[in-house]
C-alpha cells in the first residue's frame, strides 16, 4: 500500500509540474507576442491623435485668421488711407498675442511688401530679421510663405536657435487676395499636440520646403529640440523604429520614432523563463519531499481521528495536537483578525493624512518618490493641476471631506486660529482649465452648503504642469484665500492667471458672458438685452483703456456671431454678415446694431411701451412727418419721456435711432438696387435727397453714390 500512495504521490506532483511548465513557455511567447502588437498599435494610436491635434490646431488658427482679416480696422484700405486705424488694428493684434500666450506673434501683411503688427509698420525682410530674429535661410522661408498664394507652415530657426513654425494664411474676398495672416508659434507649443508616452520617444516633422526637425524629451522630462544633423548623431548611437504619417493638405510629414522596447523586453523575457522553469522545478520537488514527510504524520494521525469516529479505535491525540485544539484557535483568529483589520485601517488614514502633507509641503523633490507617493494614495500623478484652499464658519469633518473630494490628493492644515482644506485637482490637457476650475469650486461650495458649512471660501491657484511645484502652487491658493477673507479681492471661486493679472485694464465677465450665451440659446431676448447691458457698463470703466474696450465688445461680437453660426436659415446667414462687419469703434452704432441683430433673432416681449414704440417705428419710418406725439401714443407714454426712455435702453436719443434705422435701411437699397439716391431718399423717410446725402455723408465719412460705388467693387 505505502508504494501504491508513494508512487501515486510523485506521479501527481509530475503531472502538475510538465503542464505548468508548458503553460510557462506558452505564456511567455504569447505575452512576448501581445507586447509587440500592443506596442505596436499604441504608438499607431498615439502617432494618429498627434495627427489629429494637429489639423485641428491648424484650422484653429485658420478660423482665427478669418475673425481678424473681417476686423474692419484691418481693412487693406484703411490701413493705406487711415493709420489711425491701422494704429488700432495694430492693437487688437497685441492684445491677441497677450491674451493668447500660446503664439509668439501675430501679424497681417498686404501687397506682398508690408508688415502690420503690434511692433508696428515695417517690410518683410526687417520684420523677420529683427523682431523674429530668424537666420538667413529662415528667413527666405518665411518670406517665401508669406508672399505664396497658398496657405503655408513653415518651419524657422532663429538666430539663437529657437524652434519656431510659421502658419500662413491667405484670406481672399471675391476670389481676390485680401490679405495674408501669419501665426508665429514656438516649437516648445507643440509640446501638447505632440504628446509623448514614453522615454526614447522622437517626432520628426519636414516641411514641404524639405526643412525638418526633431524634439522629444530629455532625462528631465523637458522638451528636446534638435535640426536634422543633431538627430543623425542621436540615430546613429542607437537603432530606432519608426512609423510614418502624414497630415494631408498642410504639407507636413509626422514621423515616430521610439526605441526597440519590443527586442528589450523578449531578450529578458527569455531570462525570466529559464529562471521561471528551473524554480518551478525546483519548487516542486522540494514541495514533493517535504509534502511526502509531513503526509506520513498527518495520514496517522487522520486515521486515528477516522478511526475514533467509528468508534474502532479509543487512542486519543495528545493535548498538544494541533486538531485538539483546533476550534480554539479559530475563534481566537477571528478575534484577533478584526483587531488586526482595525489597526490596519487607522494606521493606514493616519499615513495617507501624512503623505498628503508631504506632498503638498514639497517634501517630495524627485519625480519618481512623487509618484510612489501617488501611488500609495491610489492615484496616478495629474498632467495638469490646480490647488484650491477651502475654509468654513465650522471645522469641516474628515467624512464630509472624503464624500466631497472623492478621489482627491486633500489634507487639513492649520491656517491661523482655524483649519483649512487644501486639495489638487487634476486636468487633462484638452480641458478648458478656467473654466473647469471654477465649476469645480462652484460644486465643492453647493455640496458644502447642503452640508450646512456656511460662509465657505475657496481660493485656487493658477493651472501648474509641474508636479513638482504642487508647494508653490498651495501656497498660492492659501494667499489667494487670505485675500478673499480679507476681503481685498472679490471671491471669484478661483484666480486670474498671472499673464491676466499683470495685463493693464478690464477682462470680460465670464459670469456675465456665459448668462449672456444662455439668454441667446433660450431665445430670451429681454434676458439677452440686460446681459448686455451689463457687459456694456462694465467695458465703460475707467480702467478699461481704448483699446481694451474695443477688444472688450470684439468679444460680445464673437458670442453674438457664435450664437449665429449655429443657428438655420439665410436670415441668420445676412445677420451674420452683418454681425461681421459692425465697427466696435462707433459706440452707438454698435449698440445699436448689436440690439437690432438681437431683437430679428430673438424671441422678445411685445406688451412693453418700448417694444411697442420699436414696433411702430419699423413699421412707419418711411413716413417723413414722423412726429413725436404719433410714436409716443403708439407706446402710450408722454412725448416728453420718449428720449430718455431710449437712452435707458439703448444709449442714444429717439432722433438717433430713427437716424440710424433709415440709412441702415438706405444702404440695403444702395447695394441691392439700382435705384437712384432721390427715390431712395423718399423711401427711408427723408423729405428731400440733399437732407438725406447730408445726414449719411455725417454718419459713414463717405457719400452715398461712392459707397454704393465701393460695395459694387467689392461685391
Amino acid at each position: 500500500m505505502k508504494k501504491n500512495f508513494f508512487a501515486r504521490f510523485f506521479l501527481t506532483y509530475i503531472s502538475v509540474a510538465v503542464p505548468v511548465l508548458l503553460a510557462s513557455v506558452f505564456a511567455t511567447n504569447v505575452i512576448l507576442h501581445e507586447t509587440v502588437k500592443m506596442e505596436t498599435q499604441m504608438l499607431q494610436t498615439q502617432l494618429e491623435d498627434a495627427e489629429r491635434e494637429f489639423v485641428e490646431n491648424y484650422q484653429g488658427y485658420y478660423n482665427e485668421s478669418v475673425l481678424i482679416a473681417s476686423r474692419p480696422e484691418l481693412l487693406p484700405y484703411k490701413m493705406l488711407e487711415h493709420p489711425r486705424s491701422t494704429y488700432d488694428g495694430i492693437e487688437i493684434l497685441r492684445l491677441k498675442q497677450s491674451f493668447d500666450d500660446s503664439i509668439f506673434s501675430v501679424f497681417v501683411t498686404y501687397e506682398n511688401e508690408y508688415v502690420y503688427s503690434s511692433s508696428g509698420t515695417a517690410r518683410k525682410e526687417v520684420y523677420f530679421t529683427n523682431v523674429l530674429e530668424c537666420e538667413s535661410e529662415s528667413r527666405l522661408r518665411g518670406i517665401s510663405a508669406v508672399e505664396s498664394e497658398e496657405n503655408a507652415v513653415t518651419l524657422m530657426y532663429g538666430i539663437q536657435q529657437v524652434g519656431r513654425i510659421l502658419y500662413s494664411y491667405k484670406i481672399y474676398r471675391s476670389g481676390e487676395p485680401l490679405m495674408s495672416v501669419n501665426f508665429v508659434i514656438p516649437v516648445e507649443e507643440m509640446d501638447e499636440i505632440f504628446a509623448l508616452s514614453y522615454p526614447e520617444q522622437y517626432y520628426e516633422l519636414t516641411m514641404r520646403d524639405g526643412s525638418s526637425l526633431v524634439f522629444g524629451r530629455d532625462e528631465k522630462g523637458d522638451m528636446e529640440v534638435m535640426d536634422a544633423g543633431q538627430w543623425q548623431l542621436r540615430a546613429e548611437e542607437r537603432e530606432y523604429q519608426v512609423l510614418d504619417g502624414v497630415t494631408g493638405e498642410q504639407g507636413i510629414t509626422l514621423k515616430l520614432y521610439y526605441d526597440k522596447m519590443s527586442f528589450s523586453v523578449s531578450k529578458w523575457l527569455y531570462r525570466v523563463q529559464l529562471i521561471n522553469i528551473l524554480l518551478i522545478l525546483l519548487g516542486v520537488t522540494l514541495s514533493a519531499v517535504f509534502s511526502w514527510l509531513l503526509s506520513r504524520k498527518q495520514l496517522r494521525e487522520i486515521t486515528v481521528l477516522e478511526s475514533a469516529a467509528r468508534g474502532e479505535y479509543e487512542q486519543s491525540l495528545s493535548a498538544k495536537n494541533a486538531y485538539h485544539s483546533l476550534q480554539n484557535l479559530i475563534l481566537q483568529g477571528v478575534y484577533e483578525n478584526q483587531k488586526l483589520e482595525e489597526l490596519v485601517t487607522e494606521h493606514k488614514e493616519k499615513l495617507e493624512d501624512k503623505l498628503a502633507y508631504m506632498i503638498f509641503h514639497g517634501l517630495f523633490r524627485e519625480p519618481e518618490a512623487l509618484e510612489v507617493a501617488f501611488s500609495e494614495l491610489g492615484v496616478s500623478v495629474p498632467e495638469r493641476f490646480f490647488v484650491g484652499a477651502v475654509s468654513t464658519a465650522e471645522t469641516l469633518p474628515a467624512s464630509l471631506v472624503n464624500e466631497i473630494l472623492q478621489k482627491k490628493v486633500w489634507t487639513s492644515m492649520a491656517h491661523g486660529e482655524k483649519r483649512i482644506i487644501v486639495f489638487l485637482y487634476g486636468l487633462n490637457n484638452e480641458d478648458d482649465d478656467q473654466l473647469l476650475r471654477k465649476q469645480a469650486a462652484k460644486e465643492i461650495r453647493a455640496e458644502l452648503h447642503r452640508a450646512g458649512m456656511s460662509r465657505v471660501r475657496i481660493g485656487m491657484s493658477q493651472l501648474y504642469a509641474n508636479s513638482i511645484l504642487i508647494d508653490s502652487a498651495c501656497t498660492e491658493a492659501v494667499r489667494t484665500l487670505d485675500d478673499i477673507l480679507d476681503e481685498k479681492v472679490k471671491d471669484y471661486c478661483a484666480c486670474w492667471d498671472s499673464r491676466s493679472q499683470k495685463q493693464k485694464g478690464v477682462l470680460p465677465d465670464d459670469s456675465m458672458m456665459e448668462r449672456f450665451d444662455e439668454a441667446m440659446l433660450k431665445k430670451d431676448y429681454d434676458e439677452a438685452l440686460e446681459c448686455f447691458q451689463s457687459l456694456l457698463y462694465s467695458s465703460s470703466a475707467k480702467e478699461c483703456t481704448p483699446q481694451n474696450r474695443t477688444y472688450y465688445r470684439y468679444m460680445i461680437l464673437q458670442h453674438v456671431a457664435s450664437f449665429l453660426q449655429k443657428e438655420e436659415g439665410s436670415e441668420a446667414a445676412v445677420l451674420l454678415e452683418e454681425c461681421i462687419n459692425i465697427n466696435v469703434e462707433q459706440e452707438r452704432e454698435f449698440t445699436g446694431s448689436v440690439i437690432r441683430i438681437l431683437q430679428k433673432s430673438l424671441s422678445k416681449k411685445e406688451d412693453g411701451s418700448f417694444a411697442r414704440i420699436l414696433n411702430y417705428i419699423s413699421r412707419n419710418y418711411q413716413n417723413s412727418n414722423l412726429t413725436y406725439e404719433e410714436v409716443a401714443e403708439a407706446g402710450g407714454i408722454g412725448k416728453t419721456y420718449i428720449s430718455k426712455l431710449f437712452r435707458i435702453n439703448l444709449g442714444m436719443s429717439y432722433i438717433e435711432y430713427l437716424t440710424w434705422i433709415r440709412l441702415d435701411k438706405a444702404c440695403t437699397l444702395l447695394r441691392t438696387t439700382d435705384l437712384n439716391i432721390s427715390a431712395i431718399a423718399e423711401m427711408v423717410g427723408y423729405a428731400n435727397a440733399a437732407s438725406f446725402r447730408r445726414a449719411f455723408k455725417e454718419k459713414y465719412g463717405i457719400s452715398a453714390s461712392d459707397y454704393r460705388k465701393k460695395e459694387k467693387e467689392e461685391s
